[in-house]
């Protein structure tokens, strides 16, 4: 299971995109659970984090990838 939550962001931040969150967060933890347990993930996304792991679930259904067995959203 990947478990997305809240971090916050300090000055060395400020130049990420909501790409750079998604492809740099979510989709590099999605890699590396893959590369150490392969199948679909099953997802959980807290508040802002949340969101984010919805955005890139529809990016990836949009694409085809088909990573994911399921998304949960905790006050999102």
């Amino acid at each position: 299971m990947l478990c997305i939550s809240w971090r916050n962001v300090g000055a060395e931040d400020r130049d990420l995109s909501l790409e750079d969150y998604r492809t740099l967060g979510i989709m590099a933890a999605l890699d590396s659970i893959n590369e150490i347990v392969p199948g679909r993930i099953h997802a959980t996304g807290y508040c802002l984090s949340g969101t984010l792991l919805l955005i890139t679930a529809a990016a990836m259904a949009a694409a085809g990838d088909e990573q994911l067995a399921s998304v949960s959203l905790f006050a999102a």
